[in-house]
């Protein structure tokens, strides 16, 4: 990215070595934070039951995109870290491939800079970045554009289709491929960097760089969604899907929180706009470039930590200080640090307002490198530990709320998939499979349509569960009257209504009337 940065070949041995085992370094924080090695185990929660039901219907499986309608992908277990015995080692490889990825592209923006860069970003993801959180995953494209943009900058790419640099081209591409069919909303963010980079690359005349920013990332997701079990020829209705969940999301989901985290991110975002467009060490087309890839990502991050105005807010903050020491790796301005100051007040004064910062970071630290050492210690002594701690969670589950084992498919209506999936009864899931998601009136009409079809569960555990205080009849309303035509009540247990699908005759009359 910047014109007067050297290569690395006429870097001394010793500066070589420690830039070296810094990038092995991070290479090794990137595997703690991203391999799940202790994974987490179902529960009963709100959050649980969706975690559990992406791994189930992955288990059973499901089509996303048409049997499976939400947020997240085939990929999914990369991102919640959940357990379940047929999604384990998929978890496993394709976190462990994502972590090499961000490693390289890392290597590559900083090559031939102080190796303290490394450094930094690994502490950042460390001790900054929550994980499940969606700020890693967002960062990835942001550090993968600008490793590319420095190597074209440098000339240190041959035009023939055959050179290594093309390969290495292809290797930082590859895992946009992937992001999306992790959560299906980082598509978004994917495709605007990628259009960004190729307008930047043809601007340069690199007309095969901004081929492959098009071409790889298509293929990339063609492999990995052919690899997870699915079938390409549903690729494009996973991707469609995608549309009313993201569209409907600000709307449906928005709670309030501190309007002075807002602004502060805000007055930030702008700061580092106005600081690097106005870099005159750079050319205007690469500062240009560098305003509207940053721009993106911090819109992105904007949405996925403000929308819903809780604890997320801790990675939008993070994000400014993983934003401007990326920027730094590739910039040899002093303002830099000026610009790195304020980032970490205005991170910890967003984090103040949830947590105590200093804790907060200590406990990051820790569950970092200790949880993948000892799960990775449990692992290797006992190789059945997992599955056998999945067990016994389920077995909890199961005696918590009881529900008897029906002859048929069952659903459940709220979300409460834990409970269905653990008693043992085969999980019938409408595409929407929590109510609460199903906001606009194209996800309603999408489960109602599944009870009208003939692949209809024969039984329904019903409870109304609202969440942010909405009226119950917003979750799922338009099923209500077809329910009501065709299941009738069974019994009551454990704070649901069972109800037991009519015959076919009684269904016709109960609908003529």
């Amino acid at each position: 990215m910047n014109p007067a940065a050297r290569p690395t070949g006429g870097a001394p041995p010793r500066a070589a070595r420690t830039a070296l085992l810094a990038n092995l370094a991070l290479l090794l924080t990137l595997l703690c934070a991203l391999v799940p090695t202790a994974p987490r185990m179902p529960g009963t929660s709100l959050d649980e039951s969706w975690l559990m039901g992406v791994n189930q219907a992955m288990a059973q499986g499901a089509a996303f995109g048409r049997d499976l309608v939400f947020t997240y992908g085939p990929y999914a277990s990369i991102f919640t870290r959940a357990y379940h015995p047929a999604t384990d080692s998929l978890m496993l490889w394709s976190s462990g491939y994502l972590a090499l990825s961000f490693a390289l592209a890392c290597a590559v923006m900083t090559r031939g800079r102080a190796w303290a860069w490394s450094v930094a970003l690994g502490l950042i993801v460390a001790g900054l970045l929550p994980y499940p959180a969606d700020t890693l995953l967002f960062s990835y494209p942001l550090i993968a554009a600008l490793a590319l943009a420095r190597l074209v900058d440098e000339q240190a790419l041959c035009q023939g289709a055959a050179h290594p640099r093309v390969w290495l081209l292809a290797l930082l591409l590859l895992p946009f491929g992937l992001l999306p069919l992790i959560k299906g909303t980082v598509l978004i963010l994917c495709l605007a960097v990628l259009l960004i980079g190729a307008c930047y690359f043809v601007a340069q005349g690199q007309r095969h760089v901004a081929a492959l920013c098009l071409a790889v990332p298509l293929l990339g997701a063609c492999g990995f969604w052919l690899a997870s079990g699915q079938e390409l020829s549903n690729l494009h209705r996973y991707l469609l899907a995608m549309v009313p969940i993201a569209s409907g999301y600000t709307e449906a989901m928005a709670i309030p929180g501190k309007s002075s985290a807002i602004w502060n991110y805000l007055a930030f975002c702008g700061l580092f706009l106005v600081a690097v467009a106005g870099d005159r060490a750079r050319p205007v087309r690469t500062r240009w470039f560098l305003v509207a890839l940053f721009a993106v990502f911090f819109f992105i991050v904007f949405k996925a930590s403000f929308v819903r105005h809780d604890s997320r807010a801790v990675g939008a903050g993070a994000s400014l200080i993983l934003a401007t020491v990326v920027l730094a790796a590739s910039s040899r301005a002093r303002w830099v640090w000026l610009l790195l100051l304020v980032a970490c007040l205005t991170w910890w004064d967003i984090t103040r307002h949830h947590f105590k910062p200093s804790d907060l970071v200590a406990q990051f630290f820790q569950s970092t490198y200790r949880q993948a050492w000892s799960g990775l210690r449990l692992r290797l002594q006992a190789p059945e530990w997992p599955r056998n701690e999945f067990e016994a969670a389920m077995r909890t589950i199961r005696d918590h709320v009881g529900f008897p084992l029906v002859a048929g498919s069952v659903d459940i209506y709220g979300h409460g998939q834990s409970f269905v999936i653990a008693s043992g009864n085969r999980w019938n899931t409408r595409p929407v499979l929590q109510s609460y998601s199903a906001y606009l009136p194209a996800l309603a009409e999408m489960n109602r349509q599944h009870l009208l079809g003939a692949g209809a569960p024969d039984h329904i555990f019903f409870r109304l569960e609202p969440i942010d205080l909405r009226f119950p009849s917003l979750d799922d309303g338009p099923s209500w009257p077809d329910i009501l035509a065709r299941y009738q009540p069974a019994r009551v247990q454990g704070g649901y209504l069972h109800l037991d699908r009519r015959p076919l005759a009684s269904t016709t009359v109960q609908l003529e009337r």
